[in-house]
């Protein structure tokens, strides 16, 4: 392979990799510092489960995936791990890359420490009730992620005989 192409592809890889890391360091610093503020489990997942706060949703960490991914000229994670450890002995890709695994173990240990105050946080309300296999009971206290408002399951299920719920715990 000539010098000018790994050059180019080094440059690619930089800058993708750079940006990746400085976007995945914001979402990560946000959250942390939401989830302080709200003080409680309940009150972020209320005030933060919505679209509007971008570093907890999964699409808008799917986005800086791929716009990482194309701005290396890769399609899939797998490739772009193909395409550092190619331009791996040089240092600033190296660098580079062991900045993005440590930005990606914080955003890790976050969501567990998120999932983790669920946990604590459903077993002292109704769904700690709820066992793996049984039903869910209709008059479970639920969230409008989009709007923010307290419902009852039973009110969901009664606007369409078609209603598709997803109850989601993870961020992930």
């Amino acid at each position: 392979m000539s010098r000018s192409l790994d050059t180019e592809l080094k440059s690619k890889l930089l800058q993708a990799v750079q940006t990746l890391t400085k976007e995945l360091t914001c979402i990560v610093q946000d959250g942390r510092e939401a989830f302080k503020a709200s003080g409680d489990i309940s009150d972020f997942v209320k005030s933060h489960g919505s679209n509007h706060f971008h570093g907890l949703t999964l699409i808008y960490p799917v986005q800086v995936y791929v716009a990482c991914l194309k701005t290396a000229g890769v399609a899939t994670r797998k490739d772009l791990e193909a395409l550092w450890t190619r331009l791996y002995s040089d240092g600033t890709v190296r660098e580079a890359v062991e900045e993005l695994l440590a930005v990606e173990e914080n955003w890790t240990s976050f969501v567990s420490e998120l999932d983790q105050e669920m946990s604590d946080y459903e077993e002292k309300t109704a769904f700690g009730a709820i066992k793996v296999g049984e039903y869910f009971p209709l008059d479970l206290p639920l969230i409008d992620t989009t709007t923010g408002d307290n419902l009852l399951l039973k009110s969901v299920l009664e606007k369409s005989p078609y209603t598709l719920c997803i109850l989601r715990k993870h961020y992930v």
